[in-house]
């Protein structure tokens, strides 16, 4: 049996070739997100939701928070999500928005990386398995759960949070 060495080179070659192209792509596009948000924010994109946060009056929960607040009779709004998530961060600013406009109700972020806190959540809401995800608890019958950024959805948060039904 014949091998040719031509033919087989240029397969190996060209598909590593394809290969590497595809990482560099896809690691210049990650790097240019990161680029993006840090002249946007001046921060690095790890600590925006945080930040953004935290200077907002958004405070962060743990697991004793949770059973806190499903075992209170304030409204509450908590917002998981994670650092890494980028609708997450696109969203705060909507978040924000809500805080601001919505005094009588208390805003919440739960890192989605902390196993506790989210596993205390999923005790009273269900497995937690796409971010960003929201929770407008109005009362211990009264809890809403909403999943993703879109306008829809903050319509919603929005009329909950106002009041209406």
């Amino acid at each position: 049996m014949k091998v040719n060495f031509k033919n087989s080179f240029k397969l190996i070659f060209f598909r590593g070739l394809s290969i590497i192209l595809i990482v560099t792509l896809f690691a210049g596009a990650v790097f240019g997100i990161y680029k993006f948000v840090a002249d946007k924010y001046g921060l690095e994109p790890t600590k925006l939701l945080k930040y953004e946060y935290g200077k907002n009056g958004i405070r962060p929960v743990d697991a004793g928070g949770i059973e806190r607040i499903f075992n209170g009779k304030n409204k509450h709004f908590i917002v998981v999500g994670s650092e890494w998530c980028g609708p997450c961060i696109f969203s705060a600013g909507e978040i924000i928005s809500f805080k601001n406009k919505h005094k009588d109700t208390k805003f919440n972020y739960l890192e989605f990386d902390d196993s506790l806190a989210c596993f205390s959540l999923e005790k009273y809401v269900g497995k937690i398995e796409v971010i960003p995800f929201y929770v407008v608890y109005l009362s211990k019958t009264n809890i809403h759960l909403f999943i993703g950024s879109s306008d829809s959805i903050y319509a919603e948060i929005e009329k909950l949070l106002s009041g209406g039904k």
